[in-house]
């Protein structure tokens, strides 16, 4: 009688060591999915930049939001110094546009985006060329796939360093707040009653007064034991790194008490203080910090923090 479990592992084993294979099969899936419910790659956004205006005011504030900007929002709730999570970010907000005509369209570009051979069934720029590039982008090994990481690159710079790219910025703002990423199930209860919370709780509270945005952060409130649970940077595990970057844009868009969110509209993200605001009101004694409880750093435009987080006392 075969093992269940060991047949399992070895199917789950064969998968893994054919990363290609699978990104291909989920293509296949994808493109017999719109083929089924009929839809069709529209014609892509180009607009021209006009000559007379600096590069970055081609499609200007506040309609449209820059692709360098979109992925500094984006980038605040992915693992520190990678180009991969918040470009597959920025697609999928493409891709989940809907509707054909060209004045509804939630983004816009200046050239074409650089492909790969993987996607030459798609129009390159494409709604459905969004949608393929963000399935094989949060696929998991995908990187191994021979000229994948190049691709990333090249976005990258067509993004950020050629700034090609215009998105609209309600829908990066909303998938940014959204959460839907890490959300399993809201138990308000179960946050009440804890008499121990892990940080980004307890800065969720002190930022907040909303037991909500604690409740949006169970996923992320302690470390795991999988391969996937690593360290970010001296004993902060990445899912505290996330959560803190969603609580960082969750604070700087719903909970600004500085002015930022007033005064520079989508950018309130890069000027908001209010997060290092509530890290002062935790040091000053009240969360059960005691008097050399070591400074928390943090950089959120890098995506990185330093030192142990401790447990604090609801």
């Amino acid at each position: 009688m075969v093992d269940e479990a060991k047949r399992a592992n070895k199917l789950v084993d064969a998968m893994r060591s054919d990363p290609l294979g699978r990104v291909q099969r989920q293509l296949s899936r994808l493109r017999g999915l719109w083929l089924h419910n009929e839809d069709k790659s529209s014609e892509v956004p180009l607009v021209s930049k006009e000559s007379e205006k600096p590069s970055r005011d081609w499609l200007p504030d506040p309609e449209w939001i820059s692709g360098a900007d979109a992925f500094d929002l984006l980038r605040l709730q992915t693992e520190p110094y990678e180009y991969g999570p918040p470009i597959a970010r920025i697609c999928q907000v493409i891709s989940e546009h809907s509707g054909n005509d060209s004045a509804l369209f939630n983004y816009a570009f200046a050239s074409i985006p650089p492909s790969h051979d993987l996607f030459s069934d798609f129009v390159a720029g494409s709604v459905l060329w969004f949608g393929a590039v963000h399935s094989v982008l949060t696929l998991q090994d995908a990187q191994e796939i021979d000229g994948l990481e190049r691709l990333v690159d090249d976005l990258y710079e067509w993004i950020v360093m050629f700034d090609c790219l215009r998105v609209r910025p309600r829908n990066v703002l909303d998938n940014a707040l959204s959460h839907h990423w890490s959300v399993r199930e809201l138990s308000l209860p179960e946050v009440k009653q804890e008499p121990i919370w892990s940080f980004p709780r307890a800065m969720a509270w002190v930022a907040t007064r909303d037991y909500l945005a604690l409740a949006r952060l169970p996923a992320f409130a302690q470390p795991g034991s999988g391969p996937d649970d690593a360290v970010a940077v001296n004993g902060v595990w990445k899912y505290a790194t996330m959560a803190l970057g969603w609580l960082h844009t969750e604070i700087a868009y719903n909970h600004c008490n500085c002015g930022a969110s007033d005064q520079f509209g989508f950018m309130a993200f890069k000027h908001c203080t209010c997060i290092s605001v509530a890290w002062e009101e935790l040091v000053r004694f009240k969360g059960g910090l005691s008097p050399d409880t070591p400074e928390l750093v943090f950089n959120f435009q890098e995506g990185w923090l330093s030192r142990t987080l401790p447990q604090f006392r609801r």
